[in-house]
Parts: structure tokens; C-alpha cells; sequence
């Protein structure tokens, strides 16, 4: 990745926002031209990763991506070295529009905190963006220009509605992360918030070796959760007594994490972005 980058002044963070606004908002800044962006340095140490290096393989990753789909790479993830001193190289930088941020989290580390409220956060706002209304343009003078904003206005409206429902699974992370009152859900809930059933579910985090299967001592299989994805899953224990055995067997059911829903959306995305597309995986909706 050798972009051109050329050095320029940064408009300060948006040290605006209220205490109650998310801290993704406090990091926005405005271009003079009234766009809004962020820096890639700024989002590093929000989306919690110490070291540039390690963060720029997501920025790489979401390049790749942006590309494959057509997006205009040099547009969304403008270079902008930072300089700290009168000497020295200056840092890797660059301004990201909202639309490349969001591609930043998605391809971001899935098993941390931060990173799934980044992937929560752009999801949102993408899906606000898409979703407003255009102001009111001006009366048609003309039946032509008439038919012409007619046709232009249906055009936009049904490129706007494929778009929400594209991002419609993605921003509803933000509700499900974020709502910690609603608590764990089994397997089968969350497997019905998207759309899906249990069993493609269940296949599908084997698949990711999020959970294994094990057999039970009285017979029959369940599921438990990998080291390392304490924050994501959880399991309560019920101790059953069989007749055809003594003492009793500990049965353990297993649920879902508000962050492990947000980890979900994460590898689904990436399935999705990936390889992983062409090769036969395609749950039942």
C-alpha cells in the first residue's frame, strides 16, 4: 500500500459533543468543505489497539474490501502523514469518510470490546446517513424536468431502501450490544433475531470454532464455548437425575453474550466480504 499522502492541517475533534454522546462522536472532524471524517490514528486507539502496525492490517484489510466493491479507495481513505517533529519521517495517516471507518471496524479484531462498539457505532450512523430524507427540491418548471425528478427521486429511493436493508442485520448490533439489560440469550434466541435456525446457527459458530460439541457422561450432546470467549458466550449448569443411572448429570446450556451477537455480525461480515462466499456456506433464512 504506497498511496500518495500529502501533509495538511487537521480541524480539531468535534469537542462539542455532550458527555452522554458516544466517543466516536468526539473524535469526528469536519474538512472545510463540510464533510465529516475521522483519522486513522484516532480510531486506533479507540477501536483499542496499542500498536499502528497491528491496526493498520484491519485499514488494509477494509482498502482491499472497499475496492472489490467499487468504492473510490483514494476518496474514503485519504492520506494524511502526521509530522511530530521538525525531523523524522512523518506517520501514516489517513482521513476516513464514515463509509470507510465503518469498513475500518468491520474488519477489525471481532474479539475485542472495542472493536465490536466501533462495528455498532458506523453501522449506525451509515444506516442514519443512508436512511434521510433529502431536502425538498425545487417546484418542476416543466413536464419534462417533472418526469425527470420523478424518475430520479424512485430511482434513489429504492438504491436507499436495498442499501438499509443491506444494513439493516449490521445496525442492529447497536441495540443488541448496547441494551446489556436484555441479558444472554440461548442459542435459538439469537438465532431468531437473525433470522436464522438454531441449527444453522449451531453450524455456523462450529464452523468459526467459537463453540464445540461435546458428548455428556449420561448420554447425549451439548455445547460449550472455547477458551478465550468468556466475553462472548456463557453457560448455566442443571443438574438432571436419570432413572437409568444413579447420582445426577450436570447439563450445560449454552447462551449467547450481547458481545457475542456483535462478534457474530462481525464473522458473518467477513464471510461474506471473504472467499468464504464461494464455498457452499449459505444458511436458510
Amino acid at each position: 500500500m504506497n498511496p500518495t499522502m500529502m501533509h495538511r492541517p487537521h480541524p480539531a475533534p468535534d469537542h462539542a459533543a455532550t458527555a452522554s454522546s458516544s466517543p466516536f462522536d468526539a473524535l469526528r472532524r469536519v474538512h472545510q468543505d463540510g464533510t465529516e471524517f475521522w483519522t486513522a490514528r484516532d480510531l486506533m486507539t479507540l477501536m483499542g489497539y496499542p500498536r499502528w502496525r497491528d491496526f493498520r492490517r484491519a485499514l488494509e484489510r477494509a482498502r482491499s474490501a472497499a475496492q472489490n466493491t467499487g468504492l473510490d479507495v483514494a476518496g474514503n481513505f485519504r492520506g494524511s502523514p502526521k509530522v511530530s517533529g521538525a525531523r523524522g519521517p512523518s506517520a501514516e495517516d489517513y482521513d476516513l469518510t464514515r463509509h470507510a471507518a465503518y469498513l475500518v471496524a468491520m474488519n477489525g479484531d471481532p474479539n475485542k470490546r472495542e472493536v465490536a462498539a466501533a462495528q455498532a457505532y458506523f453501522a449506525v450512523r451509515t444506516r442514519q446517513a443512508e436512511t434521510t430524507t433529502a431536502a425538498v427540491p425545487a417546484v418542476p418548471q416543466s413536464y419534462e424536468d417533472a418526469l425527470a425528478a420523478l424518475l430520479g427521486s424512485v430511482r434513489a429511493q429504492r438504491q436507499a431502501e436495498e442499501r438499509a436493508a443491506e444494513l439493516e442485520p449490521k445496525a442492529a448490533v447497536h441495540d443488541r450490544f448496547l441494551a446489556a439489560e436484555r441479558g444472554d440469550r440461548l442459542v435459538r434466541q439469537a438465532a431468531k433475531e437473525l433470522g436464522w435456525r438454531e441449527t444453522d446457527l449451531r453450524g455456523f459458530l462450529l464452523a468459526e470454532r467459537l463453540i464445540y460439541q461435546r458428548q455428556r457422561p449420561c448420554g447425549g450432546v451439548e455445547y460449550d464455548f472455547y477458551a478465550g470467549h468468556a466475553d462472548h458466550f456463557a453457560t448455566s449448569e442443571t443438574l438432571v437425575r436419570h432413572n437409568h443411572r444413579p447420582g445426577d448429570c450436570a447439563h450445560y446450556t449454552l447462551y449467547v453474550r450481547p458481545a457475542g451477537l456483535a462478534l457474530i455480525h462481525a464473522r458473518i461480515g467477513r464471510r461474506l466480504a471473504g472467499p468464504a462466499l464461494g464455498s457452499g456456506w449459505n444458511p436458510a433464512r
